[in-house]
């Protein structure tokens, strides 16, 4: 009582296995608890989550390439510039900064079996803005911004952005309550851990 064992147990062959815990003391204010962490081959991830990595490394490389080729493009064609032309280059850039952080998370993960949280928040925020980004892009493009020629786009941009920016705080708070609250409630925080 009043001590904490650590039990180590290196497991060779696939199959179910249980742990059992064998209690001989009379003391009513015993408290047991426990984590358990699997590392296979290849880390912490479980392998049905390993392509994962892979998956966002091939992801990260194409935003890479598209976002060069789109910046060339617009470099080449400075007087078409629109404001869909802009969003469109934020939202490569969001989703490449996305893959980054996916990566790095997934990578940690696997490295230790446990997750940053402030990664793991960097994480969501960029999924969140790249989702804004692309909302806004959206928008843009159904109002006609950029595609035909009127007066009074100023205004219209400027209001989407507002649209933008509460759609983002509002999706960001509902993210990271119901994070915040799923790790509270439950004792693995993370759902990549065995």
């Amino acid at each position: 009582i009043g001590k904490t064992v650590t039990q180590r147990m290196r497991i060779t062959a696939t199959g179910v296995y249980a742990a059992f815990l064998s209690n001989c003391e009379t003391s009513d204010d015993l408290q047991i608890s426990g984590r358990i962490f699997v590392k296979g081959v290849n880390g912490y991830l479980p392998d049905n989550r390993q392509g994962v990595l892979t998956l966002l490394g091939w992801c990260l490389a194409a935003h890479i390439i598209i976002g060069v080729v789109w910046v060339a493009l617009l470099a080449s064609n400075k007087k078409l510039l629109h404001e869909p032309h802009c969003a469109i280059a934020a939202c490569i850039a969001s989703g490449a900064g996305e893959a980054v952080c996916y990566l790095q998370l997934l990578s940690e993960i696997s490295g230790t079996g446990e997750s940053s949280a402030l990664l793991e928040g960097v994480s969501q925020t960029m999924s969140i803005m790249k989702s804004s980004f692309v909302f806004g892009v959206i928008l843009l493009l159904c109002f006609g911004v950029g595609l035909t020629q009127c007066e009074g786009y100023s205004s219209i941009c400027w209001k989407i952005l507002g649209v933008i920016m509460l759609f983002f705080a509002a999706v960001a708070d509902k993210v990271i309550t119901f994070d915040y609250r799923h790790s509270k409630n439950l004792s693995d925080r993370d759902i990549f851990r065995a």
